[in-house]
């Protein structure tokens, strides 16, 4: 969702960001530590980097970069969980 907003409208990207993955992401990151420390740190940390990144303006060319290894994280996590991802 984030990533489709980036050109057009940085605050409707920091708002689909905060809205709409945030608190899920965060959910995802500490059911994951009880199995998996790494994935669960590899997430919080591309979290923290998209954070920063929306966090300026202008972006920075490298957010969709740092947002499409959130993603990757994410579905990093989410495979150690068990859960099936979709592609986007």
């Amino acid at each position: 969702m984030a990533l489709e907003h980036l050109p057009a409208d940085p605050r409707a990207a920091r708002d689909a960001y905060y809205s709409l993955s945030h608190e899920r992401l965060h959910m995802i990151a500490a059911a994951v530590q009880e199995i998996d420390r790494s994935a669960a740190a590899s997430l919080l940390q591309a979290m923290a980097v998209v954070e920063e990144d929306l966090a300026r303006a202008p972006f920075l060319a490298s957010l969709a970069g740092d947002l499409d290894r959130l993603v990757a994280a994410a579905r990093a996590a989410l495979r150690a969980l068990s859960i099936p991802t979709e592609p986007c």
